[in-house]
C-alpha cells in the first residue's frame, strides 16, 4: 500500500471505529468498509463512495475530532482520482 494510501486507509479506520460510538446510518458505514477493503486489496476506489463519506461527515459529523484533517485526506484522495 502506498504512502497516500495507508493515510487515507489510517484516516477512514479511525473514523469508523469514533462510528461505533455514536448514532449512524448502517449505510456510512457499509461504504466505509468497502473503501477500507478496496484499500486494504489494492483495488481502485469508487469515487462515489468518497463523496458519500465526505458529504456524511461534511452533513452530519462536524464535530469529528479529526473532522478538518479527514475531510482534507479525502479531498486530497478525490483530486488523485481524477
Amino acid at each position: 500500500m502506498n504512502e497516500q494510501n495507508v493515510e487515507l486507509y489510517d484516516m477512514l479506520a479511525e473514523y469508523r471505529g469514533h462510528l461505533e460510538e455514536v448514532e449512524h446510518p448502517e449505510d456510512i458505514q457499509n461504504v466505509i468498509d468497502s473503501v477500507l477493503a478496496a484499500l486494504t486489496n489494492e483495488d481502485s476506489i469508487d469515487p462515489d463512495e468518497l463523496e458519500l463519506i465526505a458529504a456524511y461527515i461534511e452533513d452530519f459529523d462536524q464535530g469529528y475530532s479529526d473532522y478538518e484533517e479527514l475531510m482534507e485526506t479525502i479531498k486530497d484522495y478525490q483530486e488523485r482520482l481524477h
